[in-house]
């Protein structure tokens, strides 16, 4: 008895082979050794028939038709694959297949496209199908998925979803093409001096024309208007970095009618005066740097070591134990730690993380609702008179 396993499109059915150790000349549509039968897809076999395969009336589009919504859904095979669907129907309904192994790609389109293959080609119901999900292509992450295959059933939630999406797409776009087809398309024809037009909706591709018209319309009512950006060379003359000055919350401009928008103003004198307020009255500057890789914090700040007060580090939103005072005079962290829910995944509800990593299903995250909250962070001890830190330690509360 063999196996037989199905992948999305023959490239990834190559890299299944060669974790497989299937060495043999490839076939018309398949891999086949002698435990594993390898074949694929080319994308999607199947689709949704037209309302006319319905009733061959429906072919007319008329609006005492519509709105069209089947009893049951009727799909059919794409013409232009239809030869590599037989070869996978031909293979799925052989004798000496024990087991079928669903290695669509992961996610709920590949998920659709197995499933409308599987339910065309009708296999033995009695043979067993298990879903390979994986997160790449290596060798070892294949073996892993189809050593841990899972039985389909447990896609089913996955798979009901396609359906319910492919469902939409179809009744959005079959209905509302044709009944604006009918009352707007000799207007739209008209305009663009034709004969005759259809007009397509789509739920995904309607909205996204609607994005890019709205962005058109504001690319050609866009005026001009001159504004003045803050920008200043920290450093020195042979090394330096450059930055831009951005209102915050807690910006003596911040919701100033002198604003342009928030990194300039809309006259030069405003900026000019601004400059010259904040000039010499700053003595203590503290730089909050969001960044994932430690290296980066860690260059910044021997970069700016001796030019500011306290470099610390954000965005990976757990406490280092690295706090130090550079020799420069600089104090420094690599990062702070979070304040947020204490029984949580960095602010995220523990068992919705969980079951992502396990599952690596799809799910959407939310918050933590402990009531136990903790708080990272650090104390500086920062001398009045020269403005150094002269001690650095972190808290916990």
């Amino acid at each position: 008895m063999k196996k037989i396993l199905i992948t999305e499109k023959p490239s990834v059915a190559m890299e299944f082979a060669k974790a497989l150790k299937i060495n043999t000349n490839r076939k018309n549509g398949y891999l086949e050794s002698e435990e594993w039968i390898i074949t694929w897809c080319v994308g999607h076999l199947v689709t949704m028939s037209y309302p006319e395969k319905y009733d061959e009336k429906l072919k007319q589009w008329r609006l005492d038709t519509l709105p069209f919504v089947p009893k049951e859904w009727k799909y059919e095979i794409i013409p232009q694959v239809a030869n590599q669907f037989n070869i996978i129907q031909s293979l799925l309904q052989r004798d000496d297949i024990s087991e079928i192994y669903n290695a669509g790609d992961s996610g709920r389109e590949g998920e659709y496209i197995q499933r409308l293959v599987l339910m065309m080609a009708k296999p033995n119901p009695s043979i067993k199908i298990k879903r390979v999900w994986i997160d790449s292509q290596t060798e070892e992450e294949i073996l892993r998925g189809i050593r841990e295959a899972k039985d389909a059933s447990e896609y089913d939630s996955l798979s009901d979803s396609a359906y319910l999406r492919a469902k939409e797409d179809y009744l959005i776009g079959i209905n509302f093409s044709r009944l604006l087809s009918i009352t707007q398309g000799r207007m739209v024809a008209k305009q663009v001096n034709e004969e005759r037009t259809s007009i397509a909706i789509g739920r995904v591709m309607t909205c996204v024309l609607g994005m890019v018209v709205a962005r058109e319309r504001e690319i050609r009512n866009f005026v001009k208007t001159k504004y003045y950006k803050i920008t200043g060379k920290f450093g020195e003359e042979q090394s330096f970095c450059e930055a831009e000055w951005k209102v915050n919350e807690k910006s003596i401009e911040y919701n100033s009618a002198k604003l342009y928008n928030e990194t300039g103003f809309k006259k030069k004198q405003d900026a000019e005066e601004f400059i010259n307020k904040i000039k010499d009255s700053v003595d203590i500057i503290i730089v909050d740097f969001h960044a994932e890789a430690t290296a980066e914090k860690i260059a910044m700040g021997y970069f700016l070591d001796g030019k500011i007060t306290c470099l610390y580090g954000t965005h990976t939103h757990v406490a280092t134990a690295d706090e130090t005072i550079l020799e420069k005079g600089t104090a420094y962290i690599t990062d702070i730690g979070m304040s947020g829910p204490q029984k949580s995944v960095i602010g995220m509800d523990v068992d919705v993380s969980i079951k992502r990593f396990v599952t690596t299903l799809p799910e959407r995250y939310k918050t933590s609702t402990d009531s136990k909250i903790v708080c990272n962070g650090i104390i500086l001890n920062i001398n009045d008179k020269t403005c150094r830190v002269e001690k650095i330690r972190r808290i916990k509360l």
